[in-house]
């Protein structure tokens, strides 16, 4: 309540400010924010990792609540400083964490020189966010670093990076860090294309315990986003990794050669309520035996929530799933998901997920489950909305042969957010 209570004091505050600049004031400085709250539920999953976790049931209330001050002094330099309340409370633990999220400087380009510089605290989000996002549903993700905007061209920009995850915990030992470059081309008509490479410092060792260390892990990508008609988008995202993990024993190292990606096909369709309907099928390949000489299993999301593995969790990602004792190493899932509007308010959404491992150990069946996903948003103005979901995850028998159990998972929640 005083953290609202805050935020609606500097709102309303920074609204009477506003109304009493100039046009050239407004410009020189913005104020800004978002406040949301989201109460979770589960039931035979542990709101720790997400992992299957049968018989047990946890509750939690989360905020996230930000606020921004961008400051614009001249045409060539930009300010922008975004603190963060990140809170839970329930569930597994508690949580109270006021922290930096992003606080940068941003020199702007001018003249004949095409060059963009942004040094500190950011956002990278890239694309659909298949690779590079924000992990936007919880408590975000930013990067310590720099980045160069190059335009050669009008329609050619080319993003240089040199930067290390953030932690917002107190785990601070070998951050990893993302070296490399994200490209966009949008000079053929209705098409954009984007091709990257990245150097990944420290490898995924922090996130996958079963992982060795990794001092060369390089990922290369293209994503190709075509329109091919008004209302129908395709979008296909091809990855490869590779490189060299580090064994702490005889075994030594391993090449890396990995695979994975995703091909989206959306069309909206002209008709009363708006209906929206979208196929996706994604994969990461994965590998039985990572010590026999070459690591197959692809880790191609950095660290990012992504809509093609749903939205319980239970598939963290595209490289696999420990379940128990078994690791279900890559995945292949396929996606069917529709929207409607009743109203030009309100959105009704139902996503359907399948969901099948690359490699299991042998005598066990690749077939992970289906995930089931509905939820509502209700826009109750600009500025406000409300978000409820109810989804369920139907277990196949590998959870049965991992746990001796396989209860079917069931996730609520209920969200509002708030801009100012």
């Amino acid at each position: 309540p005083l953290l609202l209570l805050l935020i609606l004091i500097i709102h309303s505050q920074a609204v009477q400010s506003e109304e009493n600049l100039s046009a050239n004031h407004k410009e020189l400085v913005s104020l800004g924010g978002q406040m949301r709250m989201r109460i979770d539920a589960t039931n035979n999953q542990s709101l720790d990792n997400f992992s299957y976790d049968p018989a047990k049931r946890e509750t939690q209330l989360l905020n996230r609540s930000r606020i921004h001050v961008a400051a614009h002094p001249a045409e060539w330099v930009r300010f922008y400083f975004e603190p963060q309340f990140y809170g839970r409370w329930g569930g597994y633990d508690n949580e109270n964490r006021l922290s930096l999220y992003q606080g940068y400087i941003e020199f702007l380009k001018g003249g004949q020189i095409p060059v963009t510089l942004r040094i500190g605290r950011h956002e990278l989000v890239y694309g659909s966010a298949f690779f590079l996002g924000n992990d936007d549903f919880y408590q975000g993700l930013s990067w310590d670093g720099a980045k160069i905007n190059i335009q050669p061209l009008s329609s050619l920009t080319v993003d240089l990076i040199a930067a290390r995850l953030v932690s917002f915990t107190n785990n601070k030992a070998n951050k990893p860090g993302l070296y490399g470059f994200y490209s966009t081309y949008t000079g053929l008509p209705d098409i954009d294309w984007d091709v990257y490479f990245f150097y990944d410092r420290h490898g995924f060792q922090n996130l996958y315990d079963h992982l060795p260390a990794s001092p060369l892990w390089f990922t290369v990508g293209t994503r190709i986003e075509l329109k091919i008609a008004q209302q129908l988008t395709v979008e296909f995202e091809p990855m490869y990794q590779f490189g060299r993990v580090r064994f702490n024993n005889p075994a030594g190292s391993s090449q890396i050669r990995a695979y994975g990606g995703h091909a989206h096909l959306t069309y909206d369709f002209n008709l009363p309520l708006y209906p929206s309907l979208r196929v996706c099928y994604a994969f990461g390949t994965g590998d039985r035996n990572t010590r026999d000489g070459t690591m197959r299993e692809f880790h191609g999301n950095i660290y990012n929530d992504i809509a093609v593995v749903g939205d319980m969790n239970i598939i963290p990602d595209m490289s696999g799933v420990d379940i128990g004792q078994i690791r279900a190493s890559g995945i292949r899932a396929t996606t069917l998901a529709s929207s409607i509007k009743p109203t030009p308010r309100l959105t009704i959404n139902f996503d359907y997920h399948y969901f099948v491992a690359d490699k299991t150990p042998k005598g066990i069946s690749t077939t992970l489950g289906n995930e089931v996903d509905f939820y509502i948003e209700y826009e109750v103005s600009d500025k406000i909305s409300i978000l409820g979901s109810v989804n369920r995850f139907f277990t196949a028998d590998i959870f049965r042969a991992a746990t001796g159990k396989n209860k079917d998972v069931d996730y609520f929640f209920l969200q509002t957010q708030i801009e100012f």
